[in-house]
């Protein structure tokens, strides 16, 4: 290409030195190859994996599996950020992240060493003192069906006595209404 640029330059060029020129560029025109396509690289699973919490905290985990996670985050970031990363490195990334999710183990709750009484029993709580003994399941009471069946010899509850009071207080309420119109009409 450059010579050819040089000879398109040079006013005193010869048409022999101009087809030269031609037959070496159209030579390496013909060449030149096709680069292929890069591959398409799919990095979504990659990133939902990444940006997927952990249930809960760091101090919910043991150290080592906690470690082990965020090694694994940090590979798979660095594998999401790199623009030449092929799908491979992706798919591992990703798995390597996810098996070090399921990974992570929580931390036992630390129980002090409980010693065994006279008796060789242990007691149920840390402070030496034995288990209250277990109380005997007592069954419940049944209790009143819904359907307003009579239970042990009772009547049901049928509200008679709410029905009662509300047609009494109609009745008084009636009544006074029935009497201060009496008396209203007696003075006008």
């Amino acid at each position: 290409l450059k010579a050819a640029k040089d000879v398109f330059a040079d006013d005193k060029a010869t048409q022999e030195a101009v087809n030269k020129a031609k037959a070496a560029l159209d030579k390496a025109y013909k060449a030149l190859e096709e680069k292929p396509a890069a591959p398409v690289v799919d990095k979504e699973a990659l990133n939902a994996a990444i940006n997927k919490k952990p249930a809960k905290a760091e101090s919910a985990y043991t150290k080592e599996s906690w470690k082990a996670y965020q090694t694994a985050l940090k590979a798979a970031k660095d594998v999401f950020a790199d623009d030449k990363a092929t799908q491979e490195a992706v798919d591992q990334a990703k798995e390597q992240l996810v098996n070090a999710m399921e990974g992570l183990t929580l931390v036992k709750p630390v129980n002090p060493e409980v010693k065994p009484d006279s008796e060789g029993n242990k007691p149920a709580n840390p402070d030496g003192e034995k288990p209250a003994p277990e109380k005997p399941e007592v069954p419940e009471k049944p209790t009143k069906p819904e359907n307003n069946d009579s239970i042990d010899g009772e009547q049901p509850n049928t509200g008679v006595s709410t029905n009662t009071a509300l047609l009494w207080s109609v009745v008084l309420g009636t009544g006074a209404i029935v009497l201060a119109t009496m008396k209203r009409r007696k003075k006008i």
